[in-house]
């Protein structure tokens, strides 16, 4: 079964460097990929009414360096929330939310509100930068985690 899991493994990661959007996987599946390849997981918090979300999704997110940037430095995750004040479950003060979380589920480094292609790109080096130099200390407020989603 373990031999199953690496092989599925190495053919989603194959399929990470070669793609014209960007190549979202659940959760869980983000975790047990980060423990494999030794990759930040990329969280984008947002909600369908949420104008800014919106933008940052359809515009800085569909822009082929970031999209590149994404697949090949992170494992991207995409949270759809169902009321747009669920984000708070994740610790964060409001949406768009962009988030970096180890394979044990610790945010690192966030970085809240609109994003244009430009301020994306800086947050998404930002935070890979910070994932080889993180403590392994959570960022979010005392209490506040990662749902298990």
């Amino acid at each position: 079964m373990k031999k199953i899991s690496i092989i599925s493994s190495i053919v989603l990661l194959s399929l990470f460097t070669f793609s014209d959007s960007i190549n979202w996987v659940s959760y869980q599946q983000a975790k047990n990929l980060s423990k494999l390849n030794g990759k930040p997981i990329f969280m984008f918090i947002h909600s369908p009414e949420c104008k800014w979300c919106n933008l940052e999704q359809n515009n800085a997110l569909t822009q082929q360096n970031i999209v590149d940037y994404i697949n090949t430095n992170t494992i991207p995750v995409d949270i759809t929330l169902v009321q747009e004040s669920d984000y708070q479950k994740y610790g964060i003060d409001g949406i768009p939310g962009n988030l970096f979380i180890n394979a044990n589920g610790i945010c690192f480094y966030s970085d809240v509100g609109y994003s244009s292609s430009k301020s994306i790109l800086i947050t998404l080096q930002q935070g890979v930068k910070q994932f080889s130099t993180s403590s392994g200390s959570s960022i979010l407020p005392s209490g506040a985690s990662i749902p298990n989603i």
